[in-house]
């Protein structure tokens, strides 16, 4: 199992929920990982973890406009810290005698498997797989130079590879061409779509906690909310108060003082990480940023509100609301602008209703795949490979 880029516990958990399945059903299991930060959760279910090759990258990275300048600042900032850094993880591949190699977000460990006999697979949220055969997404239309960037970027994977006596790549994003894909979304999600159907296997919802509180008493909305700390909690606690709405939340590393506040506007503050599995049933609406619960909160027909922090949630809230299932909270929120998109998701209003019908279009395709169907793709891939 690979992670390299982006949020750790988005990455982690996933993982951890395929790695459970595949270890049941006998097979063993290894992480390799760039930010160890998390990987307490790993060593209390007895999974080895290793810490993956980090390229120098910078302290607080620019705001890149396309995927490949993403990746050239973020993966691979130079020839030979591509080069070391492939080397690296092929290091790890022969010590652990790996047969298949699990990317999420992996791309550095994708470059180090051409050319060797390790079957890919490549899952994780749309943002973390662009399609293959295709120019690597811009971020923002106003990027004008990424085709000169992606140019460079394949000079120096292809440079790496030449080296490395892997296949070249014919483009920047065949980078991303494994022998098997799994998109944690459905196609209407997708913002980097279309892709081919089987590409697509649903969300795959984890836990990473086991905190199921009792819902406060209040007779407004339900609203399960998952966020990190920011200028949005205070307006967006308040609005709640005054939407008179049953509030669980978990939000890491909140300041005590902001916590004391949250918990005597009458929300239940989680300390440790909820049971989602549980509560996303149970509750009436979803608040979070716009990542990996977003897309099982519309399959399981929950309208959202969507407070974007980074590009791919900025992005994924844009395409959640193209689809009709979440309103996006504003560039500058305030609690009279939160209040008005609390009030927009009420059981029964017209958002509620639109979300109801986007889970039952989907849910009869997707609920039933998410982890089953990874698993199930890893274990044609190792049967092949042992073969």
């Amino acid at each position: 199992m690979a992670w390299e880029l982006g949020g750790n516990m988005g990455h982690i958990v996933p993982l951890l929920a395929i790695a459970r399945d595949l270890r049941e059903r006998g097979h063993q299991v290894v992480f390799a990982m760039r930010d160890l930060a998390n990987a307490g959760l790993l060593a209390r279910e007895g999974f080895a973890f290793l810490p993956a090759p980090s390229p120098p990258r910078r302290r607080r990275p620019p705001l890149y406009g396309s995927f490949a300048e993403m990746l050239a600042g973020e993966a691979f900032p130079s020839a030979n810290g591509a080069f070391v850094g492939a080397l690296a993880w092929r290091s790890i591949f022969r010590a652990v005698r790996a047969e298949v190699l699990v990317a999420d977000h992996a791309p550095l460990a994708l470059l180090a498997a051409r050319g060797t006999d390790l079957r890919t697979v490549i899952c994780g949220a749309p943002f973390t797989i662009p399609p293959v055969g295709r120019p690597l997404p811009r971020f923002f239309k106003r990027t004008t130079d990424s085709a000169a960037r992606e140019a460079k970027l394949l000079e120096r994977l292809n440079g790496v590879l030449t080296v490395l006596r892997g296949p070249k790549l014919d483009a920047a994003s065949d980078l991303y061409r494994a022998d098997a894909t799994a998109v944690k979304t459905v196609p209407a999600l997708d913002f980097f779509g279309p892709r081919p159907e089987e590409h697509y296997v649903g969300p795959a919802p984890a836990d990473a906690g086991d905190a199921v509180p009792e819902w406060p008493k209040a007779r407004g909305t339900k609203f399960l909310v998952y966020l990190r700390p920011g200028a949005h909690l205070p307006p967006l606690f308040e609005a709640l108060s005054r939407a008179h709405a049953s509030v669980i939340a978990h939000v890491p590393n909140t300041a005590p003082a902001l916590a004391k506040a949250i918990r005597e506007r009458g929300a239940h503050l989680s300390e440790t990480p909820l049971k989602l599995s549980e509560l996303l049933p149970r509750c009436d609406a979803v608040v979070c940023h716009g990542g990996n619960l977003s897309a099982a909160a519309a399959l399981a027909g929950k309208p959202l509100l969507l407070c974007p922090v980074y590009i791919e949630q900025h992005m994924a809230a844009a395409q959640a609301a193209k689809a009709g299932v979440a309103v996006v909270a504003a560039a500058k929120p305030d609690a009279k602008s939160f209040l008005e998109r609390c009030e927009a998701l009420r059981p029964g209003g017209a958002a509620s209703r639109r979300a109801a019908a986007f889970g039952k279009e989907h849910a009869a395709r997707y609920r039933p795949l998410g982890v089953a169907e990874i698993v199930r793709k890893i274990e044609a891939l190792h049967g092949e490979a042992l073969a």
